[in-house]
C-alpha cells in the first residue's frame, strides 16, 4: 500500500491542511504593500493572542527563518554587556543553544541534565544564589529529540528572585501545550511556523514584553540582520521587516495561525495527546520502551528505544515506511538505539492505522519477535 500523501510522522516539517497548502498559492505581493503590511500586523496580534498577551505589553517580532534563526536571536540580542547565561541542557535542541553561546563567545553557565530528566529546581536557584552576574536563564520547554517537557514557569519563578529572565524555546510547544505568558513568569519565547503552525518552514518569531526589547536597544549588537531591537524598530515604525519577507510563506502561516485559533489551543493539545496516546496504544504489541517518563512528557512526541535484545536496524524500517508513504527519524538526543513517532500536524488516527498496517508487514517480513 501505497499512501497519496506523504505522511509526516517526524517532529518537523509536519503535514499541512489542504487550505494552509492552498494560501500558499497567495496573489503576488510587494512586502512593501501596506496590505501585506496589514497582514503581517494580523499574524504578530494572532501570534500573541495564542499567548494570552497582546500588544499592550508585548510584541512577536518576525524574521524569515526556520526557528533556529530566533533561537539565536533571542539569545544574542537579549544578553546585557557584563552578564551570563544559565544555560540549562538536557537534549540535542538545547545542546544547539550551548554551541550558538560558544559561537559568539558569549559568558555562560553550564548546566548539563540527562536529557531523560528535567532540570532539578533547587540547583537552578543555587547557580542563581552563586553567581550574581546571571542574566539569562535559558532552557528549552519541549525537546523535540525525546518530547520531555520541561517547567519553565517554575524556572521563571526562581530566576525572576534573582533579577534574571528567562528565554524558552518553545518551537515544539508553541501551538500545541498551552502557553500563558501573562502570569508574567516566563519573559521571552521563540517558535516557528513548522510544527505547531502546521504550516510551511521559514518564518519564526520572538515574543517578548516591548519595555525588553527596548531595553535591550542599550545592549551589544553582536549581529546585523538577525538583531531582535533593529527588527522590532522596524515593526515599530513601518510595520515591517527590514529586509525582504517571505511572502507567501506568511500567507499560510496566516492561515495556519487562524487555524489553530478556530479550533482552540486547548482543544489541539487535547486531541494531539488523544493521538499521542493512540500511538502508544499500538506500539503495545512490540514491547517497546519508551525513552521517556510519561509524568515528564508533553504527549506530542513518542520517543521509544529499539529493542535491545536482537538485531534491529531503524534505517532498513525507515526506508521501507518511506517507500510506502511514511517518513520516521531516529530520536535526537545521543542516546543511542531510539526513535520517535509524532503526533504533530494534519493526521489522524486513520493515517497512524496505515502506518502500523505497514510496520506490522515490515515486523512480520523481518522475522522479528514481538514481546
Amino acid at each position: 500500500m501505497k499512501k497519496q500523501r506523504m505522511v509526516l510522522l517526524n517532529p518537523g516539517p509536519v503535514n499541512m491542511t489542504e487550505t494552509i497548502r492552498q494560501a500558499q498559492i497567495g496573489e503576488d505581493m510587494c512586502a512593501k504593500e501596506q496590505e501585506f503590511i496589514d497582514v503581517l500586523t494580523e499574524f504578530r496580534q494572532k501570534s500573541l493572542e495564542v499567548c494570552k498577551v497582546d500588544f499592550s505589553t508585548h510584541d512577536s517580532v518576525l524574521f524569515s527563518g526556520s526557528g533556529t534563526l530566533c533561537q539565536e536571536i533571542a539569545v544574542v540580542s537579549l544578553l546585557p554587556e557584563n552578564k551570563k547565561v544559565l544555560m540549562i541542557e538536557n537534549g540535542t535542541y538545547s545542546a544547539k543553544t550551548t554551541k550558538i553561546l560558544e559561537v559568539f563567545k558569549l559568558p555562560f553557565i553550564l548546566y548539563k541534565v540527562d536529557p531523560t530528566q528535567n532540570p532539578d529546581l533547587e540547583v537552578i536557584e543555587q547557580y542563581l544564589k552563586e553567581n550574581d552576574d546571571i542574566g539569562v536563564v535559558y532552557l528549552t520547554h519541549q525537546e523535540t529529540g525525546t518530547g520531555l517537557l520541561n517547567p519553565i514557569e517554575k524556572v521563571g519563578e526562581i530566576a525572576h528572585k534573582y533579577g534574571a529572565i528567562v528565554i524558552a524555546d518553545c518551537i515544539s510547544s508553541y501551538g500545541l501545550i498551552p502557553i500563558d505568558l501573562s502570569t508574567g513568569h516566563v519573559d521571552v519565547i521563540f517558535s516557528g511556523t513548522q510544527k505547531g503552525l502546521y504550516a510551511p518552514s521559514g518564518l519564526s518569531f520572538v515574543i517578548a514584553p516591548k519595555d525588553l526589547i527596548e531595553e535591550s536597544a542599550n545592549y551589544p549588537v553582536r549581529n546585523y540582520y538577525s538583531n531582535l531591537y533593529g527588527q522590532y524598530e522596524g515593526f515599530k515604525r513601518r510595520g515591517e521587516m527590514r529586509f525582504t519577507a517571505p511572502v507567501q510563506t506568511v500567507y499560510a502561516s496566516l492561515q495556519g495561525l487562524n487555524e489553530l485559533l478556530e479550533e482552540g489551543i486547548e482543544n489541539r493539545y487535547e486531541r494531539t495527546s488523544s493521538l499521542y496516546r493512540y500511538i502508544q496504544r499500538k506500539l503495545k504489541p512490540y514491547d517497546f520502551k519508551e525513552v521517556i517518563d510519561d509524568d515528564k512528557q508533553g504527549h506530542v512526541v513518542v520517543s521509544i528505544h529499539y529493542p535491545d535484545w536482537f538485531d534491529f536496524d531503524f534505517m532498513k524500517l525507515h526506508d521501507y515506511c518511506y517507500e510506502r508513504g511514511f517518513t520516521l527519524f531516529p530520536a535526537a538526543t545521543g542516546i543511542p538505539k531510539t526513535f520517535r513517532i509524532s503526533a504533530i500536524g494534519a493526521i489522524d488516527e486513520s493515517d497512524i492505522d496505515d502506518f502500523f498496517e505497514i510496520f506490522e508487514e515490515f515486523w512480520t517480513q523481518e522475522g522479528y519477535p514481538k514481546g
